[in-house]
């Protein structure tokens, strides 16, 4: 039995459509297929009828895939799991190298997700924690997206290096304190994109058990956007003096003021700091 997973709002609210051309495309190879909307109550009861032999096939962006690991990850299923993404929202498939609108085996992406703690809760990620200049405009993207408005991450985020309020930072990579100021974004990544093509953390492998935590600092807005546009195309690295990129299983980031933070684009509020894990596999302690 295969369960399709459709969110009618993803894609920037073309979810319908993009459902639709799942269905075109797969009407003749899929039998005995169940369609759940997960605006719906049902979605809260299908993966009680799960069993081995089943498949879970999510149509949807990146969005929509964090919901569902954030919903059902606690259920440890042990059937497989299919995407059916779109050209937009779609970060995940591209650091997997994979292409829009084909069916993409993503069971094992799943088994190993880092998760952040905010507030004592816990947050599973695909892709990124964004903290800073990123929650910030994740969260007017958000405000555009509920006002039917068009919208990039891109234009957001240069706009809002002119006026930003730059913060200290304190970030702790297994157990060790590192220390900044003037810091425009310190966000934390399992995936060397986000926010529609960024290439913040190239050397990044999700396959691995470590993360990369990216902090981006300078005295200087105008300097602050010179090195954000080399972080869009993975030219950052270099430039050490406004840039960190580290490693580790464990990260804490701090701020001396609350700012915005997202996770997988969804913005969770305003916070102090946030911590990131990823756990070592049990593979790889033998």
């Amino acid at each position: 039995m295969y369960y399709a997973i459709y969110n009618p709002l993803t894609a920037n609210g073309k979810g319908l459509e993009l459902l639709d051309k799942f269905k075109s495309m797969y009407k003749n190879e899929i039998d005995d297929i169940s369609y759940v909307n997960t605006l719906d109550t049902e979605y809260d009861n299908f993966s009680k009828n799960l069993t081995k032999d089943d498949s879970i096939i999510i149509i949807g962006g990146d969005g929509t895939v964090n919901r569902f690991i954030n919903r059902y990850k606690k259920y440890n299923f042990s059937c497989e799991v299919l995407l059916f993404a779109p050209e937009s929202g779609n970060d995940f498939i591209k650091d997997i190298g994979e292409k829009p609108f084909t069916l993409i085996n993503i069971t094992k992406y799943l088994e190993n997700l880092p998760y952040t703690i905010i507030d004592n809760e816990k947050f599973y990620f695909l892709n990124n924690v964004g903290y800073g200049l990123d929650g910030k405009c994740c969260q007017i993207a958000e405000e555009r997206k509920k006002n039917h408005k068009k919208y990039s991450y891109k234009k957001i985020a240069a706009k809002l290096l002119f006026i930003y309020k730059k913060k200290k930072a304190t970030v702790i990579v297994d157990g060790v304190a590192h220390h900044y100021k003037n810091v425009f974004l310190a966000g934390t990544f399992n995936s060397k994109f986000y926010g529609g093509g960024i290439k913040a953390a190239p050397t990044q492998d999700r396959l691995k058990d470590e993360l990369t935590v990216m902090v981006m600092f300078s005295k200087t807005h105008i300097g602050a956007i010179s090195k954000f546009k080399k972080i869009i195309n993975g030219e950052h690295l270099k430039y050490k003096n406004n840039i960190n990129v580290l490693k580790g299983n464990e990260i804490t980031v701090r701020f001396n003021k609350p700012e915005f933070i997202q996770v997988d684009g969804e913005v969770i509020g305003e916070v102090y700091e946030y911590s990131a894990i990823k756990e070592v596999k049990k593979e790889d302690l033998d």
